[in-house]
């Protein structure tokens, strides 16, 4: 691996219900480096935001967790992990794909509107502080058929490209390693490049609050992560993840 720390330490499995689950039993046990990874071809009951599921198919997308000791984030610095993360799964995607590609709120990845990539951040605290990091990834790379999910997708179905698993791998660890290491020298930067890349951002939309549909734009994110929507009335919205849901 052509990196500094991420995925210098890589732990390869065949076949494993949750990454995550099998990096935090790592982690308990003091069995981990900071940047090591843990793969699977196979994942059969991988975490999604909000308590869903990633359906994956076996060999087909990467499935992968980091361990991260992100020592310099109090516990109320959670989210700039989030967009961190979300960063560089955006600029891994932008490498091999053109087309309009964004992060949407908090931290899914999309191409022409649809999810590509899903990233789920387990923190363990430690008084004020963040202890360690278990960020889960995953990376749609050559999957073409989602069975009950219409607003899937994949790197071979917008570009029709195969592509091999080990070279998107390093790629995404060149970039996460990228921007945690920008993270640490200046997290300003970081939110300013989220929000640039932000999906919606600054345009007017539609979204459910609280069992409501408004017309409103994403106009900043708060420091603990909740989005931040104006009306048309210039009402201001302040959003936590269960609170508002996007329309398409």
């Amino acid at each position: 691996m052509d990196t500094l720390f991420i995925g210098q330490q890589h732990i390869k499995l065949e076949r494993i219900d949750s990454t995550n689950r099998y990096a935090q039993d790592m982690a308990k046990n003091g069995l981990l480096h900071e940047g090591a990874i843990i793969s699977a071809i196979e994942q059969y009951s991988g975490k999604g935001q909000r308590g869903s599921s990633w359906q994956t198919m076996a060999g087909k997308n990467l499935t992968i967790s980091i361990f991260l000791k992100p020592y310099f984030l109090q516990a109320n610095q959670q989210f700039l992990l989030s967009k961190c993360i979300a960063l560089a799964v955006f600029d891994c995607i932008k490498n091999y794909c053109q087309k309009d590609v964004f992060i949407k709120w908090p931290n899914d990845i999309l191409i022409n509107d649809k999810k590509a990539a899903g990233i789920l951040i387990e923190n363990s605290l430690k008084n004020d502080k963040i202890d360690y990091s278990i960020i889960g990834i995953g990376l749609n790379i050559n999957q073409t058929e989602f069975e009950n999910l219409p607003y899937a997708t994949s790197l071979k179905l917008e570009t029709g490209l195969e592509l091999k698993l080990d070279d998107v791998l390093q790629n995404l660890c060149k970039q996460v390693e990228k921007h945690y290491l920008q993270l640490k020298k200046d997290n300003s930067a970081t939110h300013k490049n989220y929000l640039e890349n932000l999906y919606r951002y600054k345009t007017f939309a539609n979204y459910n609050y609280k069992g409501h549909k408004i017309n409103a734009r994403i106009i900043d994110i708060e420091t603990n992560g909740k989005l931040i929507l104006e009306t048309e009335n210039s009402e201001k919205l302040i959003c936590d993840l269960k609170e508002v849901e996007f329309v398409f």
